[in-house]
This record gives C-alpha cells, sequence and structure tokens, in this order.
C-alpha cells in the first residue's frame, strides 16, 4: 500500500512442526482418526462424484449421523463399522449438489467433487 517493501520472518521450521503433529500422535495411520478409522473424515463416493467429509469435531459428526439417520451417543460411535456403512451408503444415495445443499444447509464440514 506504501509503495515500499516490507520484511516479515516467518518461523517455517516451527509451521512444519506443529502441522506434522497429527503424524507424531499416529492419527494419520489407518487406525488414527485422521487415517480413516473416523467415519466423518473420508472420501467417500457419492452419485456423481466424490465427497471429503471433515465432520471430526463431535457437534460435526451428530450433524451427520443425523442426517444419514444413524445412530450418535458418543463421538467413539464414528469408529465403528456401521457407522462407516451407513454414512458410505447415506452419500453414496445423494448428488454432488444434494450434498452441497444437505451441507450449507445442517452445517455439515463437506465438499463434494461431480467426476469430469
Amino acid at each position: 500500500r506504501s509503495g515500499r517493501g516490507i520484511l516479515r520472518e516467518v518461523g517455517l521450521a516451527q509451521a512444519a512442526q506443529w502441522l506434522a503433529l497429527p503424524w507424531h500422535w499416529g492419527l494419520t495411520q489407518p487406525a488414527g482418526d485422521v487415517g480413516g478409522a473416523h467415519a466423518g473424515y473420508r472420501i467417500y463416493p457419492c452419485a456423481d462424484g466424490i465427497v471429503a467429509v471433515a465432520a471430526l469435531e463431535p457437534h460435526f459428526a451428530q450433524r451427520l449421523c443425523e442426517a444419514a439417520d444413524l445412530p450418535f451417543g458418543h463421538p467413539a460411535d464414528m469408529r465403528k463399522p456401521k457407522i462407516h456403512q451407513g454414512v458410505a451408503r447415506f452419500l453414496a444415495a445423494r448428488s454432488c449438489a444434494q450434498l452441497m445443499q444437505l451441507a450449507q444447509e445442517k452445517d455439515i464440514p463437506l465438499h463434494a467433487l461431480p467426476q469430469t
């Protein structure tokens, strides 16, 4: 804005360490929440593409389960095969447009991408 440049120092090593914490904690392994064990944090096929779901937080996971008419009593429920299968069936039966509308209406963090 002023027409003059500025110097900003950014701690890239510290930022990289912070971003690597889920890996250090084992969360990115297949048995970890962001490695596929949590039904609310995965990529699923839908009727006309794929949908990325990021409903890790309990309130988002609960909204996802309510939309899919699945039981949700505790965040650990999201690791149960029955919930994985129910979420997969629910998403597979809907189009990208329907899922994006659902995300807006119910405040569920997901993003659908149509096949090209």
